[in-house]
Parts: C-alpha cells; sequence; structure tokens
C-alpha cells in the first residue's frame, strides 16, 4: 500500500488539534472530581484558540499554510515570494554603496567619504551593473527566468528580507545575492554579508519539502585578474563563513569586462 507523505501545514494542525482533543476526552475520567470542571472548559476553550489562531494566521499570513504540492503548476511556489519596492530597493543600494565606501576608507585613511561625491556615483553604478550581469549570466546558466529583487516579510513587524534574485529548477528554491567587489581585501565582509541575508530571508520563508533550498552568492569584480585572485580564495572563505548553515551555498564569479568581450 503506497503511503502519503504529510507535506501541508494544514495537514499537521489538524492532526495535532484531533489527537489534542482524543487524547484529553479519554483522560478526562481519570481525573478528581475536583479537576474535571477545570479540565473541561480547557477542552471547551482549546478548539476555540485554535480556531481564532488559525484565521488569524488566514488573514495575516496565509503563505505559510500552503505546501507547493498545493499548486496546481507548483512553479507558481516561487510567486509566494513579493517584489522589493522602489524604497526597499533603494535602500538595500545604499547599504552596498555605503559598505564598499567604509570599506575602502579603512584601507585608505587619507581618502574622505562625501555623501554625493563622484566615488559614490560609480560605485552605485557598478553595483547596479553587476547586479544585472550576474543575474543574466545566472539565467542562461539554468535556462530558466530569474526573479529580480524579491523580499519576504515578517507578518506584525515591520522588516523584511530581500534578495537580488531568485529561481525556481525542479525541486529547488535557488536564492541568489551579487555583491561586487573592487578589492581582495573586502572579499570576506562581502561574502559574509550575503550570507546572512541570505539566511535571513531562507529562515523566514522556511521552505518546505518537497522544495530544497540552495543560495548563490554571485561575486562580481571589475578585471580579469582580480577574478583568478578571488577565485584562489573564494571558496575556502565561503566555506569558513556557512560552515554552521543550514541551507546549502555556492558561489559564482564574474567579471564585468566580459562585458565588453562576451566571446572570450
Amino acid at each position: 500500500m503506497k503511503q502519503t507523505k504529510i507535506k501541508n501545514p494544514l495537514t499537521v494542525i489538524s492532526i495535532f488539534a484531533g489527537l489534542a482533543e482524543v487524547s484529553g476526552t479519554a483522560i478526562l475520567p481519570l481525573l478528581d472530581a475536583s479537576a474535571q470542571s477545570y479540565y473541561i472548559w480547557f477542552l471547551m476553550i482549546f478548539p476555540l484558540v485554535i480556531v481564532i489562531l488559525f484565521f488569524m494566521t488566514l488573514n495575516f499570513n496565509h503563505k505559510v499554510l500552503y505546501a507547493p504540492s498545493d499548486f496546481s503548476d507548483e512553479a507558481n511556489f516561487i510567486n509566494l515570494f513579493d517584489r522589493a519596492t522602489p524604497l526597499q530597493k533603494e535602500k538595500s543600494l545604499n547599504d552596498d554603496v555605503k559598505q564598499i565606501l567604509n570599506e575602502e576608507q579603512s584601507v585608505d585613511q587619507s581618502k574622505s567619504i562625501q555623501p554625493a561625491n563622484i566615488d559614490t556615483i560609480k560605485i552605485r553604478s557598478l553595483v547596479l551593473l553587476s547586479e544585472q550581469y550576474a543575474l543574466s549570466r545566472i539565467e542562461e546558466e539554468f535556462k530558466t527566468e530569474v526573479g529580480r529583487d524579491v523580499t519576504v516579510s515578517v507578518e506584525g513587524d515591520n522588516r523584511s528580507y530581500m534578495l537580488d534574485g531568485s529561481l525556481h529548477l525542479g525541486n529547488w528554491t535557488i536564492g541568489i545575492q551579487v555583491k561586487y567587489v573592487e578589492k581582495t581585501i573586502q572579499l570576506r565582509q562581502r561574502i559574509r554579508s550575503a550570507v546572512s541575508q541570505g539566511m535571513l530571508f531562507f529562515d523566514i520563508l522556511k521552505p518546505v519539502e518537497p522544495y530544497k533550498a540552495k543560495l548563490i552568492v554571485a561575486i562580481v569584480c571589475i578585471s580579469k585578474e582580480l577574478q583568478a585572485e578571488i577565485a584562489m580564495v573564494a571558496e575556502k572563505i565561503l566555506r569558513e563563513i556557512s560552515t554552521d548553515m543550514e541551507i546549502p551555498t555556492d558561489y559564482r564569479i564574474y567579471n564585468l569586462e566580459d562585458i565588453a568581450n562576451p566571446n572570450n
């Protein structure tokens, strides 16, 4: 006889509630008479609390009630991700630029950082170009469309977590974080930032079976020479940072010179 796996959160909730009520009713005759009245109130109130919590979840965070197999087309599971608002995208970009400029300033203490100087404008342009180029290359690699700037929100909270991209491939939900790197000395901090953001995103999403989650850190640099330097140390750094992570993490390295010379 074929056994069916429990994949849906609603099934788990119903089994739990049913077992709690049956076991509670079975225990009732074994209690002292003085305690039975309190226990009867519990048996009456408990299902009501379950129902209230269920409808609150249904109203405020209905996404967590569905497994991928609940969709007629399971690829639509990826559509549960929200698209980042312009303000969220702008904040993410500003954080990225600020981090790069702070790293540069820590290396060169004589360099002053101004909010709207030429360096800031250049870095913003390179970060945006790096994101688009890396996501396009990943689309070519996996031969499927990558969703840009996806977010998942914490219900009842103002926080939300954003990834530069995500894609759905078979049983895999793949998140993508793109980081522009100007110097190898920045690499560890940039990878750490990408992994931390990715893990927060997937921790909130909590993918369910049969889906599996994976994070790709796409590192983009300015030249082939720097790409070769990064390639020598990136795997070791990523392995050290992601050792304790529950979700497997992989990396890709691209350089912006290839935009001008796509056939090389």
